[in-house]
């Protein structure tokens, strides 16, 4: 069955976040979407492609995604968060930043510019939805995530991701991770998670994670409004232009 691609890069405008969503006891309910607040992945950050400023040069809207740093100063995350066409971009590891649309440089958030896998062309079913993003500063306070082997079948894998938390797609600004089961693998993806288990808009090149090394990036789900499963790149799909840059990851 032909699965038709949905990318979920979370787009904000001002006045139009809503508040977390998310379970707030602390215990994780075993996903992100109604799931919990990750305190920890310290090498998980958060994008903001800038589209459009306020007159006081604050945000005033932005395209929000997940990344992942694999050496102090290059981040892995999906090929549709790429920065063509935007003002600016910025990174934040802050877990919950207390602004989201604070000014460029300010809040937490410092540059980073985003470049695609150049073989991949807008569907992520075909695979190579993946891209790099380049900091303007290293940020030698974290540890970079190493590269893992491909998860078996019915193993399980974490994804952790600032994205949506809820089907009305609301909750987007706060780091949270989930348990998913691995359901199916092809050249190009992993596929893990279920109806109400899965991944959501912002979670968009996060990490799945698999005994603390990553194993896949986030990239597209079954439904515009994340229902069904959670579709996660392979990475050594996308090894060729990655080494091009981090040649011993």
């Amino acid at each position: 069955m032909k699965i038709t691609t949905l990318l979920f890069a979370s787009s904000l405008l001002t006045g139009c976040v809503i508040g977390d969503q998310g379970g707030g006891s602390g215990e994780n309910d075993g996903d992100i979407l109604f799931g919990a607040a990750d305190p920890g992945d310290p090498a998980v950050g958060m994008i903001r492609n800038v589209s459009d400023i306020q007159l006081s040069g604050a945000p005033a809207a932005f395209n929000g995604c997940s990344a992942t740093l694999i050496t102090p100063q290059i981040m892995l995350t999906a090929g549709h968060c790429a920065s063509q066409g935007f003002l600016w971009t910025d990174v934040t590891f802050d877990p919950a930043p207390a602004d989201l649309f604070a000014p460029e440089n300010t809040g937490g958030f410092s540059g980073a510019y985003v470049l695609a896998d150049p073989q991949y062309n807008g569907d992520g079913t075909q695979g190579h939805d993946v891209a790099l993003v380049f900091l303007s500063q290293p940020n030698y306070n974290v540890a970079p995530i190493a590269r893992g082997p491909l998860p078996a079948i019915g193993s399980n894998i974490t994804a952790v991701g600032y994205g949506d938390t809820n089907y009305d797609l609301s909750g987007f600004g706060t780091k949270r991770f989930g348990n998913l089961t691995v359901t199916a693998e092809n050249q190009h993806e992993i596929a893990a998670g279920r109806e109400g288990n899965n991944v959501c808009h912002g979670d968009s090149g996060g990490p799945v994670l698999q005994n603390g090394v990553q194993v896949g990036v986030s990239s597209y789900v079954d439904t515009a409004d994340c229902h069904g499963g959670g579709h996660f790149m392979r990475i050594d799909d996308s090894l060729d232009f990655i080494h091009t840059y981090v040649p011993n990851y």
